[in-house]
């Protein structure tokens, strides 16, 4: 079942902000981590977003696990089961735990979101001192309103996920990395794993759509980046910066698939030349050097 769960990963950054609360719909939805306005270091936001996250994922894994009880209740699938070895040999139905395979695919969702609203506390309010938690937090609650030269600033002038560099890149791996390993930590109610996926389809925009203002520059209620890319538009140094970018995620620990959106001007592949260049792009990705910009 390579879809039972979707995870917004930017989500858990809405909520350390608010010390648990939803503030699209003012409840109390995660645990309490503390006013981040009284946080002395980046490290202590960034444990409240892993507690938070951590979470999320727990609640989700535990509604799942609650519904699969039901499948054969529900939903038996005997002529499925006819056709499948292991369910003939167990005598079991596929949700009762017939199959060979049974695992829950958990998609998570808006990675750069995160990673590029981590950074934008990290540098802006820890490193660099330019503004405060309760500054960003106001100009959230405003969803921007009243903001933009401060929009401007986070948006233009914080690295972003999707460049090549190095202090995105370091906490989308964090992100990605903690995420993995927790969901892998799951069984679920017909014995099978959990096996983690990074990828949006349409869920960018349906997600979005329950997430608020980020740090990150992002409008409440605004789709979230896609799959493993960058938000639209923060990509600004080139397709093998991109790629340089996303070949820092261990794509090992998501077995049940990731995604990344590309695109190329037809001029940059057109011709002998192009294809060559094409080639080359792919073939890079499996080796440490990067190639010539396309």
């Amino acid at each position: 079942c390579t879809t039972n769960l979707v995870v917004n990963l930017a989500k858990p950054v809405e909520l350390a902000l608010h010390d648990g609360v939803d503030p699209l719909s003012g409840r109390q939805v995660g645990p309490r981590t503390g006013d981040p306005a009284q946080f002395a270091t980046f490290e202590q936001l960034l444990a409240a977003y892993t507690t938070q996250l951590d979470h999320v994922l727990e609640r989700s894994a535990a509604a799942i696990a609650a519904h699969e009880r039901y499948w054969t209740q529900i939903n038996p699938s005997p002529l499925i089961a006819a056709t499948i070895e292991d369910c003939l040999k167990r005598g079991l139905d596929v949700g009762e735990g017939g199959c060979h395979y049974n695992a829950v695919g958990c998609v998570g969702a808006g990675l750069a979101n995160a990673a590029d609203s981590l950074l934008v506390i990290q540098q802006a309010v820890f490193a660099d001192r330019k503004l405060t938690i309760e500054e960003i937090v106001q100009a959230l609650k405003d969803d921007f309103d009243g903001h933009e030269p401060l929009r401007e600033y986070l948006i233009h002038r914080v690295p972003k996920w999707g460049n090549g560099a190095p202090d995105p890149d370091r906490l989308a791996r964090y992100v990605a990395d903690h995420y993995c390993s927790r969901i892998h930590t799951y069984t679920n109610e017909r014995g099978g794993p959990y096996q983690a996926a990074l990828y949006s389809f349409s869920f960018q925009w349906t997600l979005g759509e329950q997430t608020g203002a980020l740090p990150d520059g992002r409008r409440a209620h605004a789709p979230l980046a896609p799959g493993v890319g960058p938000m639209a538009g923060r990509d600004r140094a080139g397709i093998t910066a991109l790629l340089a970018s996303v070949s820092k995620v261990d794509f090992t620990e998501t077995p049940n698939g990731s995604v990344l959106d590309l695109r190329l001007h037809p001029s940059s592949v057109a011709g002998p030349h192009g294809l060559d260049a094409l080639i080359a792009l792919v073939r890079s990705q499996n080796r440490e050097e990067v190639p010539t910009p396309i």
